[in-house]
């Protein structure tokens, strides 16, 4: 319980696409910790971090949402804070290299697909209480699935573990998610079902058929 506890904040749904944001750019970027490296991350913080984290705190006093009534408007606000981001990121990202460049796209496109869920998860709040952690754990076990499928060059013992990996970490937090009564059963694995297919399919289709720097 303790564990599932701590994966749940680490894994917060308002970590995720920092975590995207930072991977992406120590691994591929080759102009990290440059000026223009320092006002995306600060652009990123503010609008998929702070101000997401903040919003249910002051407005609902909880920063999980357990009671429904307030899920709405924290969602809508998450949307638009992440609307921003893309805006933000489109703003900045096209500047010299071009591996930079597909960068900024590519976070954008991840961002995208985060929205479409949030998109999702705000239509189905007015009734459900779908798992916010569940769907960025979706979200986070599609993206790591496909990358390790890439980057590996098909390798099944690889793609095996990083979904043994995220399966079994995944696993733990969906159950403290139901043992802490926070969720039923099928609010956390609608959640998760939202978040998986969404990403993996749009990133199968629409991604690395034109990222090719992700698969090299």
């Amino acid at each position: 319980m303790k564990l599932g506890g701590v994966l749940a904040i680490v894994l917060h749904p308002c970590f995720l696409f920092f975590y995207c944001f930072i991977t992406l750019h120590f691994l591929f970027d080759p102009i990290k910790f440059s000026l223009i490296f320092f006002e995306l991350l600060s652009s990123v913080i503010l609008f998929t971090v702070i101000i997401p984290a903040l919003f249910p705190i002051i407005y609902a006093k909880d920063a999980f949402l357990k009671k429904k009534k307030y899920r709405p408007i924290s969602i809508l606000i998450t949307f638009v804070c992440y609307a921003l981001c893309i805006i933000t990121l489109i703003l900045l990202s096209f500047y010299q290299a071009s591996v930079s460049i597909k960068i900024g796209e590519f976070e954008c496109i991840l961002l995208a697909i985060l929205m479409i869920g949030l998109f999702i998860l705000f239509i189905s709040s007015f009734w459900l209480k779908i798992s916010f952690h569940a769907n960025g754990v979706g979200f986070l076990t599609a993206l790591c699935y496909i990358s390790a499928y890439f980057w590996y060059k098909f390798s099944i013992e690889i793609i095996f573990s990083v979904l043994f990996l995220f399966i079994t970490t995944s696993s733990i937090i969906l159950w403290q998610r139901v043992a802490s009564r926070s969720h039923t059963f099928f609010e956390v694995a609608s959640g998760f079902i939202v978040g998986f297919f969404i990403t993996i399919v749009s990133l199968y289709i629409i991604v690395f058929h034109s990222y090719e720097f992700l698969a090299n």
